[in-house]
């Protein structure tokens, strides 16, 4: 788990964020699921996923590209079921990833990023999320592959539930 301590005017805040790759899509549901049953609030969760064509090739779109697809809904999307829940669907064509879907509050701000072309790499873009460069690097590859990031929010506290049921579902950090 990685864990980030904000500091602002010499105060501490208590806001702390983990992140983490899921494989597939099940066991990512499976794990939403849980939380939601727990009590997480779902507004402090951030999913970033790569794209594929039906043929599995990521999109030839240029990058830059970025369109709000608002809140999902089921009916065919491969990010449906358990996430339909999560709000703020967007397709983002980002350095070295292709085209992506970013859902949750980490959305916009990386949005802006790749606009004013703070980001130019794979890297960046995840360090652009709030992961340390050497989490980056090794988040990388699995998300070039296909796995989905989980970027989570929250008190110390929310933040050990949300591990316990994370990890019991499959979270590779």
């Amino acid at each position: 788990m990685v864990t980030d301590y904000r500091q602002a005017a010499n105060v501490v805040s208590e806001e702390q964020q983990t992140f983490g790759v899921f494989k597939d899509r099940v066991s990512l549901e499976t794990a939403l699921d849980q939380l939601r049953q727990t009590g997480f609030p779902l507004h402090q969760i951030s999913i970033l996923v790569k794209e594929s064509d039906p043929q599995g090739q990521s999109s030839p779109l240029a990058n830059g590209d970025s369109r709000n697809y608002g809140t999902l809904t089921s009916g065919g999307h491969p990010l449906e079921g358990a996430m339909s829940a999560l709000t703020g669907l967007n397709r983002i064509t980002l350095p070295e990833f292709g085209l992506v879907l970013v859902i949750g509050p980490e959305a916009e701000p990386l949005i802006q990023a790749v606009q004013s072309q703070v980001v130019l790499s794979a890297a960046e873009v995840l360090q652009q999320l709030g992961l340390p460069e050497a989490a980056a690097q090794q988040y990388r590859t699995p998300l070039m592959m296909g796995a989905y990031l989980i970027v989570l929010r929250g008190a110390p506290e929310e933040m050990r539930q949300a591990a316990a049921v994370l990890n019991q579902y499959g979270l590779q950090q």
